[in-house]
């Protein structure tokens, strides 16, 4: 598995989520603001910090006095502490899935004082697990009581494009699909029921999609870049790694056939598009 994670410190991968990330901001920004409101000297958790940028940009404001940011990638990790650490900001390398991710956590915490966390974000991160309702459950009690869980994560169920005559859309939303590097892309619209079910209240869906009309080329033409243009490396890489997998070879070569056909018709300007991104808050 860790040679197939190892996508994500490519450079073109993280020039990718510099965009995504500067993409996003936009959208989130009012739900962190109002995550923040009426805080004072708080203390975040941010679980897939990545290279510690958008934590930052979250998570700078004097209402936060204390940010922990926990990458599984250690080079990650290292490049979000030799860019950002110091003052409030630590990064730390932590697989979020591991036995004794909870025990880390717990020594964290201890050397800076913290006796629960007021936010604990997670971005990107639960669609890639094998079980991402543990992790909700696990984190709940590393939350104040009265603390905020915030979740950000794809689902291609709420993804569409208007018209779409050739199908394309559906065509790449299962080319998509069947990505194993992208983790599972309709997860979620389903984070709400699990923080639910493990117990958070004052669940709230912020958004399930994001959007663009007809006349906003730029804008379609971003979100085309974020959405899809990984996709043939991702299935190039998939072919080294099983080069026996003769559905893998198919979906390289119906990519490449197929992928600058779909994307003029993502950013014609007659074509209106959304993205499936769920976000969801729940309080501890």
């Amino acid at each position: 598995m860790d040679k197939i994670r190892d996508v994500y410190k490519q450079e073109k991968e993280l020039l990718r989520l510099a965009m995504q990330q500067s993409f996003l901001k936009e959208e989130e920004e009012p739900i962190y603001n109002r995550v923040l409101e009426g805080m004072e000297h708080g203390a975040v958790l941010d679980i897939g910090c990545n290279d510690g940028t958008r934590t930052v940009d979250r998570f700078g404001t004097d209402r936060v006095s204390k940010v922990i940011g926990v990458e599984y990638h250690r080079e990650l990790a290292d490049r979000a502490n030799s860019n950002h650490g110091g003052g409030k900001f630590h990064f730390y390398q932590a697989d979020a899935e591991s036995s004794g991710f909870e025990d880390s956590l717990e020594n964290i915490m201890e050397i800076f004082g913290i006796e629960g966390f007021d936010i604990i974000n997670i971005s990107f991160v639960l669609m890639h697990l094998k079980d991402p309702g543990k992790l909700l459950s696990r984190m709940k009690n590393f939350l104040k009581p009265g603390g905020t869980l915030t979740s950000v994560e794809t689902d291609d169920r709420f993804s569409r494009m208007l018209p779409d005559k050739e199908g394309r859309m559906k065509q790449f939303l299962e080319f998509c699909r069947k990505d194993m590097l992208s983790g599972r892309r309709r997860l979620g619209g389903d984070v709400p029921d699990m923080l639910e079910l493990c117990g958070y209240q004052d669940v709230l869906v912020h958004s399930r999609c994001i959007s663009a009309s007809a006349s906003e080329k730029n804008r379609k033409e971003q979100m085309f870049e974020i959405a899809f243009s990984w996709l043939l490396e991702d299935f190039e890489q998939m072919c080294r790694i099983y080069p026996e997998n003769q559905e893998y070879a198919r979906i390289k070569t119906e990519i490449a056939e197929n992928y600058e056909k779909f994307r003029i018709d993502f950013t014609e300007k007659s074509t209106e598009v959304s993205c499936g991104l769920v976000m969801v808050t729940g309080v501890r």
